[in-house]
């Protein structure tokens, strides 16, 4: 079976366009009762489960990422060239954005009002002024190493300039990860996947006896990244084994995340090891990938499958724009008197939906399309496989990284590799 998947610019773009809908609602969720409010209170409640939409990014991510791999070794790629080219399509647009924000966050809270988008709204991720961050949180911020900084320095919690950032910071650890098992075992690279993934599965089931990975990829997340991996491995490898055998991973997998299924549902609990309402619609997803996957050319030709894959197409920059966009709307929404569920729903929801597909189209025209990778250089994707270099777009939870997430690690694979930012 050939491993190009057009779906996969549309499934990003709905994963982005989910998280966008997400952060929209995060104020009005927050507020006692609107949740509660009849039908339209329960909208708002459901809109704030589209951070799923984060968990799908991981997963496209990690087939992107395979793609790039298989093809850097199927066409005698270096790996500096795979490790160069992850830098360039990831860096630039982000620094870019970071710079962006900062000065719109700058002018807001010096200037414009107060408060607005950098107060200190308890579990929701403010837009904060760039003077409330430490050397060492920018230091960590432009790096993308922000997410496990607290375990060196445990003296200020996480912060993002970029509020979605945080899962840009896995992204790159699974980059690193998947480089340097290109790097040693180059002949064996689905066998050194596999390697990771169990010492990883074995710290899950052990809690890693004790000691806080938070931040890292040991943590659980590599195993949303793996189930794209894997995907990759049943789709071009073929063959009924392989594929039962992928299968039956995944369905361990979503079995292990259900264990507790009144607790999955309990948004008070929060497992920062293999959180399962993260892990589960990530190998539920992956599930979907595998079986959909002799329907591929006609859901991408469809009416809905082209409109979602030019969603796709730029949803890196959506990931890096719109999170400003919705602390903005839905705070302003919140200061006058809009916690009445329809109010959020037909007026907050709609406005950052458009705002953000306006900043981000031309944030993708003037800064990412400039760094976009060149389709002839050897091992940037395999012939025809659409990818995209932010499919990490990340756990909008309301918990440690706080409804911040978004498509960090999918790059548009027709011309690259990987994730929101991983073309």
């Amino acid at each position: 079976m050939t491993a190009r998947y057009r779906t996969l610019d549309a499934w990003r773009g709905l994963a982005c366009l989910m998280v966008v809908v997400s952060h929209a609602t995060v104020f009005a969720s927050h507020v006692p009762g609107v949740a509660d409010n009849g039908i339209w209170g329960r909208l708002v409640g459901a809109c704030g489960w589209m951070v799923v939409g984060v968990p799908l990014f991981f997963v496209i991510s990690g087939y992107c990422i395979a793609a790039t791999a298989d093809a850097t070794i199927q066409r005698g790629g270096s790996v500096g060239g795979y490790f160069a080219r992850r830098f360039r399509r990831i860096f630039p647009p982000y620094l870019m954005a970071v710079a962006l924000v900062a000065a719109f966050a700058l002018v807001v809270e010096r200037g414009v009002s107060p408060g607005l988008v950098g107060a200190d709204f308890g579990p929701i991720a403010p837009v904060p002024d760039p003077a409330t961050l430490s050397p060492l949180q920018w230091l960590t911020n432009l790096t993308l190493t922000e997410s496990w900084r607290p375990l060196i320095d445990p003296s200020r919690p996480n912060r993002y300039q970029v509020g979605p950032a945080w899962t840009l910071c896995y992204e790159e650890q699974f980059y690193a990860v998947t480089g340097v098992v290109l790097l040693l075992a180059r002949r064996w690279f689905f066998a050194g996947c596999l390697a990771v993934t169990a010492v990883v599965v074995g710290g899950v089931l052990t809690r890693w006896n004790g000691v806080d990975l938070t931040g890292t990829f040991l943590d659980g997340r590599w195993l949303m990244f793996a189930a794209g991996v894997g995907v990759y491995w049943a789709v071009t490898r073929g063959g009924r084994r392989r594929n039962a055998l992928m299968v039956a991973a995944l369905v361990a997998g979503l079995a292990y995340s259900l264990r507790e299924p009144a607790r999955f549902l309990d948004t008070r609990f929060y497992d920062p090891v293999a959180e399962p309402r993260e892990q589960a619609p990530a190998f539920a997803f992956a599930l979907l990938l595998l079986a959909l996957k002799r329907w591929d050319g006609g859901i991408a030709a469809s009416g809905v499958g082209k409109r979602l894959g030019a969603v796709g197409a730029y949803s890196y920059s959506l990931y890096l724009v719109h999170y400003p966009i919705c602390i903005t709307v839905g705070h302003l929404g919140l200061r006058a008197g809009g916690s009445d569920p329809r109010a959020v729903l037909f007026g907050v929801v709609p406005v950052c939906v458009v705002l953000s597909l306006v900043v981000a189209k031309w944030f993708h025209a003037r800064v990412e399309s400039k760094w976009l990778p060149d389709a002839k250089s050897p091992g940037t994707a395999v012939p025809g496989l659409s990818v995209s270099p932010t499919s990490d777009l990340s756990s909008c939870r309301t918990r440690p990284s706080a409804c911040a997430g978004a498509p960090g690690a999918a790059a548009r694979c027709s011309s690259a590799s990987g994730s929101p930012g991983s073309r």
